[in-house]
């Protein structure tokens, strides 16, 4: 009976939250990639022309940590070198993108 109770009351706030979250939220945020400057692809008003994630580079020393530390960190640190672009590059030609400050070295990122 008390497990009934408890598994009731479990499912009334699941269902509370849930409708909070679908009032009050914006289920956007759930899918939408975020550059390195923490700029919404897609979503925020800067780039809201650049719907699109690339990683023009990433970090291998991050990247092969994952390995033996998968966590958020890890992960993030591996892939911080994301930028917000127009349409998904092809294998020649530049890249139409919206900056973030890591590409600020110009020998590096002449075109995005």
């Amino acid at each position: 009976m008390i497990c009934c109770l408890v598994f009731l009351a479990f499912l009334v706030g699941w269902i509370g939250c849930a409708g909070y979250g679908i009032l009050y939220g914006d289920a956007m945020l759930l899918v939408t990639p975020w550059d390195a400057d923490g700029n919404g692809c897609g979503y925020s008003k800067a780039t809201k022309e650049y719907p699109y994630m690339y990683f023009p580079t990433i970090s291998m020393s991050s990247a092969q940590k994952l390995s033996t530390d998968p966590s958020i960190g890890a992960a993030t640190a591996a892939l911080k070198f994301g930028t917000c672009v127009k349409k998904c590059p092809l294998a020649t030609g530049t890249v139409e993108c919206y900056p973030p400050t890591f590409m600020n070295d110009k020998t590096k990122y002449k075109d995005c």
